[in-house]
């Protein structure tokens, strides 16, 4: 054990009739009191000792107790377990049935929207002061696939795009990640760009309409995800050459079908299976944190 742990054990001469995993649960959220969450954040051991009280009831009471939540926890290792399961399904390279012979480079078909330097946090900050009353905005998305960095007024200067869907590539932080991006105005910082399907290739896509194109930009970022993240790690790189990328990459020339919209359907199955778990193992942590009464 070294200086990042403590070991606690029952002392011999306790007198009363403690079991430990009950004492686990029971006071999980009395050592997070003494805790800092700082960076450094450490446990406060001598306050601890010094301050924290607690109640021992009867061993049949914390049996009782301990079997409840004991119940909870196993519950919540098989839904970690599940998740592993579907992340490993999500993150595998995917593979069409009977995909076309005929090969193109990503930069054939799709084309890339420029980052803007201009809209880091400050940059935002300045352009947004009266974002409410402007008519027509830019949804600024930075290096987080989970949220966006921001709203500015729409600039001819900027790079973006509008009424158009995409998929948002990391270049920096977590390089390589790919997200669908459903129609709108978008425009990136320096941390991610935008990758759109070519307006004169649509045709030879199969894509005749705003819906398939989302359809078949969803099943790209599917597709491409395992072979951006292959890349990344076999490079080793902190800014992902997005540009480079697409003059390299070949995938095969997938026309839209009614097997490309249920691969996609699939993923999204997958994918809300995985939300709905992720929030229920959270809220199982939750309660397991807390004293339990």
């Amino acid at each position: 054990m070294n200086d990042h742990a403590y070991i606690l054990y029952k002392r011999k001469d306790c007198k009363y009739d403690i079991n430990l995993r009950w004492f686990i649960y029971k006071y999980q959220s009395l050592f997070y009191q003494f805790s800092s969450f700082s960076d450094n954040g450490t446990w406060n051991k001598t306050d601890f000792f010094n301050y924290a009280k607690i109640d021992i009831p009867e061993i049949d009471d914390q049996l009782s107790m301990l079997n409840r939540y004991k119940k909870l926890d196993i519950i919540n290792e098989e839904i970690i377990k599940i998740q592993s399961f579907i992340e490993k399904i999500l993150n595998k390279q995917l593979v069409v049935n009977s995909q076309p012979e005929q090969q193109v480079f990503l930069s054939e078909i799709m084309s890339h929207i420029s980052r803007n330097d201009s809209l880091s946090e400050q940059g935002i900050y300045r352009r947004s002061g009266d974002i409410k009353r402007v008519k027509e905005k830019i949804k600024v998305i930075s290096g987080s696939t989970d949220d966006y960095y921001g709203f500015v007024p729409l600039e001819k200067k900027l790079h973006y795009i509008k009424d158009r869907p995409c998929l948002q590539v990391v270049t920096r932080g977590k390089a390589g990640k790919i997200k669908f991006h459903p129609t709108g105005v978008y425009a990136t910082n320096t941390n991610s760009m935008l990758l759109v399907i070519r307006e004169d290739k649509k045709s030879l896509l199969g894509i005749e309409t705003q819906s398939e194109e989302e359809s078949y930009l969803k099943f790209l970022e599917c597709y491409l995800a395992s072979l951006f993240n292959e890349y990344c790690s076999s490079a080793d790189v902190a800014v992902f050459p997005l540009t480079e990328i697409i003059d390299k990459i070949r995938i095969p020339l997938f026309r839209y079908s009614p097997i490309i919209k249920k691969i996609i359907e699939k993923y999204e199955i997958l994918n809300k299976y995985k939300v709905s778990l992720h929030e229920i193992s959270e809220c199982i942590t939750e309660t397991l944190d807390k004293e339990i009464t």
